[in-house]
């Protein structure tokens, strides 16, 4: 089995080891941890019987890379369930998704030959049919479009198995996977998550109105009858361990998609009660001129667009195969009620970041990026286009030397940036964040709006225009990024200063 430590992975190993199966895992090394430290202290963490240890092996390495089974341990396995995957949308320098989702299956898949394992059960995803219309039947040789490199990686390594390997293939294609249906438990905050997360985010920051309700003014370019066929973690590991301990199965495609999807309607009234929340509407297809987007909506759309096209609308999906090979999968809609525990969950969670340390702050010194690029990069980015924009920002950078700063802006030009001694009172809105974030967010390895809604950044004081400054602040550093290895030439200095004359 690959894919252990996933989010589907987990609890498909969870359902075979209660299901009395022996299971052998393939686990990528990390820096800090080995394979077997990864899987058996995730069991540890979750609470998994110490007995189920004696049920499980360990192959450490890499979809990736080639793959050395250590004698004996492959020899013992009658088939392979395949769930790893790259989830990367769009390609990425490492070559990701491709890299993972084809590369690493046809490396799987010739291994699982090699060593006579013919039966093969491949995890794909529903949406290998690219933006189809009408009904999607569950066969193969898809031929749609793909909307995305995620897409397009999963349906060529279904073509691969299909057309160029010998193994007994069985292909289980889940929709929108969410949540345990009945705890709201989850490992991946991707897909509706990140609507839900991005919503959470804003409202957190809204006061509460004399009503005792939050106002959240947002449009969204939907009519409130788009579907969307999302389904428990917990209905589709049950079902591809149903699939996987049958021996009839063989050559077939199977959708895990719910009978009856979940509506934009449905998802925006769970949003609406989970945080006593107004303002959100839907404004129909046409949606709204960007030039006339608000900064909430802006903010929102910047954090969704890699998910919005999956909210346009579904097409219908058969579930023939679903029906006679998988005839006790719950027909139970992902509704208001599993919607509230999904939030629920995420919230406690703080959507993914509970955990994840933040680091202790460097010696980072902020003098050289606020006194030396940023004057000079705000006279070349929209900053300096917005007439009407006349603030004072506050920056405190903790465990940074020289980590409290305020910047003066004019009708969009910064007049003065200068370092203050004590907290950077007297500003309009405060920027708080750690010198580790903050040194992130110059490197290029996190963007504000990240930051801002993984709680990594704290605003004190008007939250819409700092808002409106963070949008353009991702702006600017995207335009001229910073490097920090010396001062830059005098004559940008100097037109810089003319420039905010």
């Amino acid at each position: 089995m690959t894919g252990a430590t996933g989010f589907i992975g987990r609890n498909l190993l969870r359902e075979l080891l209660l299901r009395g199966q022996s299971v052998t895992a393939i686990v990528r090394a990390t820096d800090a941890e080995t394979g077997d430290q990864r899987l058996r202290g995730m069991m540890r963490r979750n609470g998994w019987p110490a007995a189920w240890n004696s049920s499980l092996q360990i192959m450490e390495g890499s979809l990736s890379e080639s793959l050395v089974p250590e004698s004996g341990i492959v020899e013992s396995c009658d088939q392979v369930i395949h769930c790893a995957a790259a989830l990367n949308f769009d390609r990425n320098r490492d070559g990701e998704p491709w890299r993972t989702n084809v590369d690493g299956t046809v490396r799987l898949g010739r291994l699982a030959a090699e060593f006579g394992i013919r039966k093969f059960l491949y995890v794909s995803t529903a949406y290998v049919c690219g933006p189809s219309v009408g009904t999607v039947f569950e066969g193969v040789g898809n031929t749609a479009k793909p909307r995305n490199d995620y897409e397009a990686s999963k349906q060529e390594a279904e073509r691969w198995l299909v057309q160029d390997s010998e193994l007994d293939w069985t292909i289980a294609r889940p929709g929108i996977v969410v949540g345990d249906s009945r705890t709201g438990h989850t490992g991946n905050y991707f897909g509706v998550y990140r609507v839900l997360k991005s919503i959470a985010r804003l409202c957190d920051r809204l006061p509460i109105g004399s009503d005792g309700t939050k106002s959240l003014p947002l449009r969204l370019p939907f009519t409130g009858n788009e579907t969307n066929h999302l389904v428990p973690v917990d209905f589709v590991s049950s079902a591809i361990a149903n699939l996987a301990l049958r021996d009839d199965v063989s050559q077939e495609c199977v959708h895990l998609t719910p009978d009856r999807p979940t509506t934009t309607a449905t998802l925006l009234e769970a949003i609406r009660v989970f945080h006593d929340v107004r303002g959100i509407e839907f404004v129909g297809t046409d949606g709204v001129n960007p030039s006339d987007r608000n900064v909430f909506e802006r903010l929102f759309d910047r954090e969704t667009k890699i998910v919005g096209q999956y909210f346009e609308d579904d097409p219908e999906f058969d579930t023939t195969n679903r029906q006679r090979l998988v005839p006790d999968f719950p027909n139970v809609p992902v509704d208001v009620d599993m919607l509230m525990r999904l939030q629920a969950f995420g919230d406690a969670d703080n959507w993914g970041n509970a955990h994840r340390s933040r680091g202790t702050g460097t010696a980072f010194d902020c003098a050289d990026f606020f006194s030396r690029h940023f004057r000079a990069a705000a006279a070349d980015s929209q900053l300096a286009q917005i007439p009407g924009l006349s603030t004072v920002v506050g920056f405190e950078i903790r465990g940074a030397s020289n980590g409290n700063w305020l910047c003066r802006l004019e009708h969009g030009c910064v007049v003065d940036v200068a370092p203050t001694n004590a907290r950077a009172t007297g500003a309009d809105f405060l920027y708080q964040a750690d010198a580790n974030t903050f040194q992130q967010i110059l490197a290029g390895d996190l963007n504000i709006r990240q930051a801002f809604f993984e709680r990594r950044i704290n605003i004190d004081g008007d939250v819409e225009r700092a808002l409106l400054l963070a949008v353009l602040f991702e702006d600017l550093l995207q335009e001229s990024p910073y490097d920090a290895i010396g001062p830059q030439s005098d004559d940008k200095s100097v037109a810089a200063e003319h420039a905010c004359a």
